[in-house]
């Protein structure tokens, strides 16, 4: 799984810095857990010169200035300067929690890998001409020191994940299963009760289904894993529903309305390398939304 994670990185880094639109992940794969944070409103009785604690840890309002700075000219014009102070304070107390989770479990990186990283990095930068910093989101002047406490934090943040994915068993379960997506749920209800007077399920998905991409196979997803698709509700279903079944309800999602069969199960399918990337993936943002739910986080705000 080797450098699986500087693409989660590199990703997040084009969130921070306007490449994408932060809100866009929470309809894909990547759904966040709602995180538990304790909120405060600064007063005497703060230190102005914290912007948050996480599990006691506190956040200098000096770090998170410069590193705001450090991103805001790359940053979408679109985009309020609140979103842009959350999305950097957040990535800041990932690093926390990514930190407190090495050093728990002795995760040390040391000199010799942060230089031969900085190294191979910074040649593969500059075959696609880029300095470092710019592929990092920094400032093309970026001190150097700053490029390497990036680059330290990406190789702590992968050690890390390497660490969390060795401890948690890939599911190779796969399913083949089908569905009807339909805007609304009287609708819904009616194809339910049409199939369930015997219609054909594939010719109501061609002819009612709203998902362009599987009603012309009559509703097809094929043979899924998980992550692959991007409704996690949906998903969550079909994987604990059993071969040859229908859901006795319809599923409302964020598109609408599902009908869902599953067709087939195999529990000793093998996975591509994709998919084992994928679960990979997952596994890591399952557990840092896990550690934001559960952390004591104390963010202080004007």
């Amino acid at each position: 799984m080797k450098r699986f994670l500087w693409l989660i990185l590199i990703a997040n880094l084009l969130v921070a810095c306007g490449g994408s639109d932060a809100s866009s992940n929470e309809s894909n794969t990547q759904s966040q857990l709602p995180q538990t944070t304790e909120e405060a409103t600064a007063d005497n009785t703060i230190d102005s010169s914290i912007v948050a604690r996480v599990n006691g840890v506190p956040i200098s309002r000096a770090v998170f200035e410069a590193e705001l700075a450090a991103v805001s000219n790359n940053f979408n014009d679109a985009a309020s300067d609140s979103a842009l102070q959350e999305t950097v304070l957040s990535s800041l107390i990932d690093q926390i929690l990514i930190e407190q989770y090495a050093a728990e479990n002795n995760i040390i990186i040391t000199d010799e890998e942060l230089e031969n990283e900085l190294k191979s990095l910074s040649t593969l930068a500059e075959t696609s001409g880029f300095t470092l910093a710019q592929v990092l989101g920094l400032p093309p002047n970026a001190d150097s020191s700053v490029v390497a406490q990036k680059v330290y934090q990406g190789l702590l943040a992968q050690a890390v994940a390497d660490d969390v994915v060795s401890k948690t068993e890939l599911i190779t379960t796969q399913v083949h299963a089908r569905h009807i997506l339909v805007r609304e749920e009287a609708l819904a209800r009616e194809l339910l009760e049409r199939l369930q007077n015997g219609e054909d399920f594939a010719t109501l998905a061609a002819t009612y289904s709203i998902d362009a991409t599987t009603a012309p196979a009559g509703g097809d997803l094929g043979w899924i894993v998980r992550g692959d698709l991007l409704l996690d509700t949906v998903e969550e279903i079909i994987f604990n529903m059993p071969a040859n079944t229908r859901y006795p309800e319809p599923v409302p999602s964020d598109l609408g309305w599902h009908i869902i069969e599953v067709l087939e199960r195999d529990e000793t399918q093998s996975l591509t390398d994709e998919q084992i990337s994928q679960q990979r993936i997952l596994i890591y943002q399952k557990w840092l939304a896990d550690q934001r739910r559960t952390a004591v986080i104390e963010r202080f705000t004007n």
